[in-house]
């Protein structure tokens, strides 16, 4: 994927932390309940974040617990 930014910022400091072995690190788990997709980046072993989720049903996109950003725990 290419971005491009236009800012007074040096690249030195945006792309500071950026190395390629770390995109290859991210683990991701799709997971389907009660017909919600809910896309989840794996922190840990029991520990993930919610990064999209999609369901058909409108009232669940206002579940506060289904929001991206959302930390999980996995049993």
């Amino acid at each position: 994927m290419m971005s491009i930014y236009y800012t007074i910022v040096p690249p030195e400091y945006l792309f500071a932390n950026f190395n390629e072995d770390s995109l290859d690190q991210v683990k991701y788990i799709e997971i389907w309940k009660n017909d919600i997709y809910l896309k989840v980046k794996k922190l840990d072993d029991s520990n993930g974040q919610i990064i999209y989720m999609y369901s058909y049903n409108i009232f669940d996109y206002l579940n506060p617990y289904l929001h991206p950003g959302t930390l999980l725990k996995f049993k």
